[in-house]
């Protein structure tokens, strides 16, 4: 998924011609030429136009934000023009196109107006969003005192000696493993009800099941339901998959915090050397409004953008992900959110331990924020 070379058609940018692709569920699709010239307001386009001057082959990049387009779409799109500029060798900047506001050399490439497409066309997202139907189905693993690593949302990833944390929107549910801890019960039971606080407006309703003990429309979110029958198959199919394992394995590693260096080129940087701190759980002291931050959970990547942070930096920590994200073979079903200061989600703020749920609360009592 995010190898360039997988990503972008082989020998693209090689002879001329124009390329649009849209985003779709974290990925690329291409877009039929006779398509093109038409976004529709709730996507983000990728445009590659590759022409002849002065007998030399040149590219020009464009990244396409439709007005009504989630933010998932918007940094992905972001990231994808990234990739394309580092496949093709690219030195010039990346034009950013907004719904409206299209810039002549758009317009030329079409040969006419720019048509817009109504927003129930576009493709449907995937990283979180404020509405229910915008909502992905996510799944987190609690282990070891309150350890937390998301997983792929999948029948097979249930855990006896886990609490398993299931997101689907608007409905939020505890799994608790029959072999898991009362510390992990009541570190999910804390973590649910804040979500549904102050991430879902409290229109969330919140189910906990016992393992064996759910009620029957919850295994309609998977593709199988698991039972006592076949539990033990389940848990021996992925403990034979070695990559998955490894996946898994990947995903209890320490978090990785890197603060993004004012610089305007990252082609020489090793990401290793901008490495801010390492840990399960940080502090939140450690962000800074100046500047933006990338979290490297494994399995999972998150960015932060302080509000004071420059233009350069938010255009930097695009490039700097694409680097941190290849430096390791990562699933596809890889997590990537992007949050502005004083708009983090709950997921992001438990991997501080003095934001959010506290390090060492007193598991006795257990009390849950109003």
């Amino acid at each position: 998924m995010w190898d360039a070379t997988e990503v972008f058609p082989v020998g693209i940018g090689e002879t001329e011609g124009i390329d649009v692709f849209r985003i779709e569920d974290l990925g690329l699709a291409m877009v039929d030429s006779d398509d093109y010239g038409a976004f529709s307001t709730g996507d983000c386009y990728v445009i590659l136009n590759t022409y002849w001057e002065d007998r030399e082959l040149k590219h020009k990049i464009f990244q396409w934000i439709g007005k009504m387009a989630e933010k998932d779409k918007l940094f992905c799109s972001a990231i994808y023009s990234v990739m394309l500029k580092g496949l093709i060798n690219e030195t010039s900047n990346i034009s950013r196109e907004v719904e409206g506001e299209e810039s002549d050399d758009l317009k030329y490439m079409f040969g006419s107006e720019i048509r817009y497409l109504d927003y129930y066309e576009s493709a449907e997202s995937r990283l979180t969003a404020p509405y229910e139907y915008q909502y992905p189905l996510k799944m987190y693993r609690i282990y070891s005192n309150g350890k937390i690593h998301l997983v792929k949302s999948s029948h097979l990833m249930f855990d006896s000696n886990c609490v398993m944390l299931v997101d689907a929107g608007l409905e939020l549910y505890q799994w608790n493993g029959k072999n898991s801890s009362l510390k992990n019960k009541v570190f999910c039971s804390i973590l649910l009800h804040r979500i549904n606080s102050n991430d879902r407006n409290n229109k969330a309703k919140i189910k906990v099941y016992e393992e064996f003990e759910e009620e029957s429309h919850f295994w309609e979110l998977f593709d199988e339901k698991r039972t006592e029958e076949n539990a033990d198959e389940f848990a021996n199919i992925i403990k034979e998959d070695e990559k998955t394992t490894k996946f898994l394995e990947m995903a209890k590693q320490p978090l990785k915090l890197y603060k993004i260096p004012d610089i305007e080129s990252l082609d020489d940087v090793d990401c290793e050397d901008y490495l801010e701190d390492e840990g399960y759980f940080l502090d939140k002291n450690l962000l800074k409004s100046d500047y933006c931050y990338v979290m490297d959970c494994g399995v999972e990547i998150l960015l932060w953008a302080g509000n004071n942070a420059d233009e350069n930096s938010n255009y930097i920590v695009q490039e700097f992900v694409v680097k941190l994200i290849q430096n390791k073979i990562r699933p596809n079903w890889v997590g990537l959110n992007k949050f502005y200061e004083n708009s983090e989600s709950e997921m992001f703020a438990i991997r501080f331990y003095n934001w959010g749920v506290p390090k060492n609360p007193d598991f006795s009592k257990p009390i849950l924020p109003g």
